[in-house]
């Protein structure tokens, strides 16, 4: 493929942009092959399996191409939040997830900080030792 690649860029650009033209994406891209994958287990039991669907070269090459144009223009018209993560590069749901605990852990320090300069209970009483009878 590497080798011809030059060859197909003209006609696959121009595919491409009459597919966009024309809203009309061929019928086979919207196919798929669906295949059980193995995740591990006891090869008998359906639910260590998943599905995958095998779909066009093709069509992923385009949706790649769709998906990172509207990214883009989302992102110059600052459409997008910067909390919004799953679908952006250099992002995912694990730096959302450290994102948020970060900001926690900072409202925890805070809350510590401003107990610790208060007298260590936030400007109240300190609690009363409760009396169990002598015990």
């Amino acid at each position: 493929m590497s080798k011809i690649k030059h060859q197909l860029a003209r006609p696959l650009t121009m595919l491409l942009n009459n597919i966009m033209k024309s809203g009309q994406v061929p019928a086979d891209w919207k196919e798929a092959n669906v295949v059980p994958l193995f995740k591990g287990g006891c090869r008998n039991v359906a639910t260590n399996y998943r599905p995958v669907s095998l779909t066009s070269q093709l069509s992923k090459v385009f949706e790649t191409i769709v998906r990172d144009q509207v990214v883009e223009f989302l992102q110059v018209n600052k459409l997008i939040r910067d909390s919004q993560h799953g679908f952006r590069k250099g992002s995912s749901c694990l730096t959302n997830t450290l994102l948020l605990l970060d900001k926690v852990l900072h409202s925890v320090d805070e809350v510590h900080h401003r107990r610790k300069s208060r007298g260590g209970h936030g400007g109240r009483a300190p609690p009363r030792k409760l009396d169990c009878g002598g015990r």
